[in-house]
């Protein structure tokens, strides 16, 4: 059994590394593959270098739209996918040859509905900041999948280190407009997922292109990360009220780096984002303070949280000081 697998990457003005990311794609060792790649409306020369590859390799299959962002293009890759299996790779990022072959051994063997594997983070001098794992798991039920995605972290909320069964996306879709759309599907899907496998190998390589967080401007649109973690909290709230607490977590921990993130801006700070960011922290962390789940939790985790209901000066600092050793 060799099921097609769907391949969806969306380009906007990335000729520098669009060429990388496609080639590793193509280089994969399972030859099954259909590559859609979604041209959001590049003003560079990213379509054109699209355009090559579907003329060299017939697998390729190149779609131009106006600009929309990222959910949009996603979409418009969901819409026109024909796999049975649905991989998501950003094009600046780049895979390891032997990542889908693997996955999708890893998916039939057991069954199934979503395979995710270990990433490393990259920076743009080229060496390996950080590598994430997620251990040799497997999720035997969708109670099992919640608890990974809400209290054990072993359920990552990005879309691209996975490989999903197609199905899975019938009735989902990104939503359109916003930051951090991933968490937003994901938070839906795990109420359909049923069998999960995690492989720590690290297939996936993770470009980070961020502008240094100091002297960065601070938007209305980075609220979107905070509506994400509240989206979150209300599905965890319906469905999983179990883990109130650790998705409330995840809230806080959203107040406190947009938090630090305003702090660092350019322009004059607006006080009522960070009225806005500090009524929020509060409102949840009333409900965590003295509760067995903070007291579970990654020391890292109580540390900044205990020490931003205290003093936010400190925990700036502090976190600022540890993003600097840690690279």
């Amino acid at each position: 059994m060799n099921p097609l697998i769907s391949i969806i990457v969306p380009i906007y003005n990335v000729e520098k590394y669009v060429q990388q990311c496609i080639e590793s794609i193509l280089n994969q060792t399972y030859k099954q593959i259909e590559v859609i790649l979604i041209d959001d409306g590049s003003l560079d020369s990213s379509g054109v270098i699209c355009e090559e590859y579907a003329f060299l390799d017939s697998r390729v299959k190149v779609i131009h739209k106006e600009n929309g962002g990222l959910s949009s293009a996603r979409n418009v890759g969901l819409d026109n996918a024909k796999g049975k299996f649905i991989g998501f790779v950003d094009s600046d990022d780049w895979i390891d040859s032997r990542m889908y072959e693997s996955m999708l051994h890893l998916a039939l063997t057991h069954q199934a509905d979503v395979v995710q594997c270990g990433y490393t983070l990259i920076n743009e001098q080229g060496k390996i900041t950080r590598e994430i794992h997620f251990g040799d798991r497997r999720l035997e039920s969708r109670a099992e999948v919640e608890k990974a995605y809400y209290k054990t972290n072993e359920f990552s909320s990005v879309v691209w280190n996975k490989l999903y069964k197609a199905d899975l996306f019938e009735e989902l879709r990104f939503k359109v407009g916003k930051n951090n759309e991933d968490v937003f599907i994901l938070t839906d899907a795990i109420l359909r997922i049923q069998r999960m496998v995690n492989t720590p190998k690290c297939y996936y390589h993770y470009l980070q292109r961020k502008e240094s967080i100091m002297g960065t401007s601070f938007t209305e649109k980075k609220f979107d990360r905070l509506e994400a973690g509240e989206y979150l909290l209300q599905q965890c709230l319906l469905h999983s009220p179990q883990y109130e607490n650790w998705a409330r977590m995840e809230v806080c921990k959203i107040c406190i780096f947009l938090y630090i993130d305003l702090m660092h801006s350019k322009d004059q700070i607006n006080p009522e984002y960070k009225a806005k960011l500090v009524s929020n922290f509060n409102l949840h962390y009333r409900e965590l303070k003295g509760s067995s789940e903070l007291k579970q939790a990654k020391l890292f985790d109580k540390i900044l949280i205990h020490s931003f209901s205290l003093n936010k000066a400190f925990t700036q600092y502090s976190y600022d000081f540890y993003r600097l050793v840690r690279g």
